[in-house]
């Protein structure tokens, strides 16, 4: 039937977000600034300190020229270590032994010589069997003494090699890490160095990263204001008027029973439904 519903009409709502009067200079104002400093030359890297150089420099003759003799005489402390039971190769042994026979062989010489001899002397036997005896017989007893002596000392330096030779195989790691102190030295400065080249070459890139992201975040918030959306909003449409309802119900009407009661009922019709 003609009429009846109202028509659904949209409308377009954009949502459109702006920062408060007041605020609005201010942001003016900060994003000209952000610019500003974007375009600003980025600063210059702060080398190392001059106390820095100074100790690695220090650290550098040491390791060159101090560092490798203690490394080298720690070396050679270790191999006498190794070589202490080998008594022989020991000079000081030997002058000990014959600073501890000296006193029997003076003994020997000004007392006991002298004596023999003066008794056969006296006794009218000088050169006397008797004589050769007991001289031989004391010559006898200062070479067991002296023998005895030089045996014992032997001995008790042969044992003290050997714990020096323990204890000296018992420092093997420390003297190993002395001869590799130089290159330890060494290999922390040229690490160092490395690293400061490194950040010194990279410095300039990432201070501009820096400053792009700063400006990014400063452009990219969100500012107070006024939000409005997007929505549908529906409105009724235009109604029919009565008659043209009464007209289109008659002409239903007729084009059904082809009668004029036909077409009376379809205006009637028509203005009834028209009217809802």
């Amino acid at each position: 039937m003609g009429g009846g519903k109202p028509a659904t009409q949209t409308q377009t709502q954009t949502q459109e977000t702006k920062p408060w009067a007041e605020q609005a200079p201010y942001l003016t104002e900060l994003f000209a600034q952000a610019r500003q400093q974007l375009q600003q030359p980025i600063p210059s890297y702060v080398p190392t300190s001059a106390t820095t150089q100074q100790a690695q420099e220090r650290a550098k003759r040491f390791a060159v020229e101090t560092a490798p003799q203690t490394g080298e005489a720690a070396r050679a402390a270790w191999q006498a270590g190794l070589a202490a039971p080998d008594v022989m190769r020991n000079p000081a042994l030997a002058a000990a032994i014959q600073g501890a026979i000296r006193p029997l062989e003076q003994q020997f010489a000004e007392r006991t010589l002298p004596a023999i001899r003066g008794e056969a002397t006296a006794g009218g036997q000088y050169g006397g069997s008797r004589q050769g005896i007991a001289e031989g017989l004391a010559a006898r007893g200062l070479t067991e003494a002296t023998g005895d002596i030089t045996a014992d000392m032997l001995s008790r330096a042969y044992e003290s090699g050997l714990r020096t030779q323990m204890q000296a195989l018992g420092l093997t790691p420390t003297v190993q890490t002395a001869q590799l102190v130089p290159a330890d030295i060494l290999s922390q400065i040229g690490g160092q160095e490395t690293a400061e080249a490194r950040a010194a070459a990279l410095y300039p890139y990432q201070q501009e990263a820096a400053q792009l992201q700063a400006f990014q975040n400063l452009i990219s918030g969100q500012y107070g204001g006024t939000v409005t959306g997007t929505g549908v909003a529906t409105a009724p449409g235009a109604r029919s008027s009565p008659l043209s309802n009464a007209a289109g119900g008659a002409a239903i009407g007729f084009s059904i029973t082809k009668e004029p009661w036909g077409a009376a009922i379809g205006a009637l019709s028509g203005l009834v439904l028209g009217g809802l």
